[in-house]
């Protein structure tokens, strides 16, 4: 396992298996949409949901 995922599955074993299958599939992608709509759908809204409750929401950015 990944450190990464390791760190993940530490703090939420519940999405073990979606982090895991996640990282497969973005270094081996699949046909079809099934797998990748249900990252879109599940995995991605619970991890910024994740990270604004750890982190707070972010600012813009300033224009340089």
């Amino acid at each position: 396992m990944g450190r990464s995922r390791a760190v993940c599955a530490r703090y939420y074993p519940e999405r073990v298996g979606q982090l895991r299958e996640a990282a497969r599939y973005g270094h081996d992608p699949v046909a079809g949409t099934a797998v990748p709509r249900r990252h879109v759908d599940d995995l991605g809204p619970w991890r910024a949901q994740e990270y604004t409750r750890v982190h707070g929401t972010k600012g813009t950015r300033a224009s340089a």
